[in-house]
C-alpha cells in the first residue's frame, strides 16, 4: 500500500480512527477522491451525453413516428369525412335529378295521353259526322225508294 501521510495532527486522527476500526485514512483516499472527481468530469461527456442523445433520438423517432401517424390518421379521417359529405351531396343531387326526370317524364306521359285522347275524340267525332252524313244519304236514298215502293204498292192495290 501507499505510504501514510505524516502530518502531526493527521497521525493523531489516523490513530484514533484506526483504533476505532472505522476508516484507515491514507493516500489512497486522495487517489479515490481524485479518481472520483476525474470520472465525475469525464464520464458525462464520454458516456452520459452520447447515451442521452441516443435515447432522445430514439424517442424522437418513435414519438415522431407516432405523431406523424396521428397526423396521417387525422388527415385520413378528415378526407373520409369530406368524401362522405361529397357522396351524400352527390346522392342528394342524383335524387333531385331523378325526381326532376320523373316529373318531366310524367308531364310528357300526361301530354301524350292528352294528345291521344284529343286524337281519339277527333276520330270519334269525325266518325260520327261521317256516320251522320251516311245516315242522311241513306235516308235520302231510302225515302226515294220508299216513295217508289209506296207508289208500286198503291198501284197494285188500285189494280186489284
Amino acid at each position: 500500500m501507499l505510504a501514510l501521510i505524516t502530518l502531526p495532527h493527521l497521525n493523531d486522527v489516523n490513530d484514533l480512527v484506526s483504533r476505532a476500526g472505522l476508516i484507515d485514512l491514507d493516500v489512497t483516499v486522495f487517489y479515490y477522491a481524485a479518481l472520483f472527481v476525474i470520472l465525475l468530469l469525464v464520464l458525462p461527456s464520454l458516456v452520459f451525453k452520447p447515451m442521452l442523445e441516443r435515447m432522445e433520438k430514439r424517442d424522437e423517432r418513435t414519438s415522431g413516428a407516432r405523431q406523424e401517424a396521428q397526423l396521417i390518421r387525422k388527415s385520413a379521417d378528415a378526407e373520409a369525412e369530406q368524401f362522405d359529405k361529397h357522396v351524400t351531396e352527390e346522392k342528394r343531387r342524383a335524387q333531385d335529378e331523378r325526381a326532376k326526370i320523373r316529373e318531366e317524364t310524367q308531364h310528357k306521359a300526361d301530354d301524350l295521353v292528352a294528345q291521344a285522347r284529343r286524337d281519339t275524340q277527333a276520330r270519334i267525332e269525325a266518325g260520327l259526322v261521317a256516320q251522320h252524313a251516311q245516315a242522311a244519304q241513306a235516308r235520302t236514298a231510302l225515302e226515294g225508294d220508299a216513295r217508289e215502293i209506296a207508289g208500286a204498292i198503291a198501284q197494285k192495290l188500285v189494280q186489284a
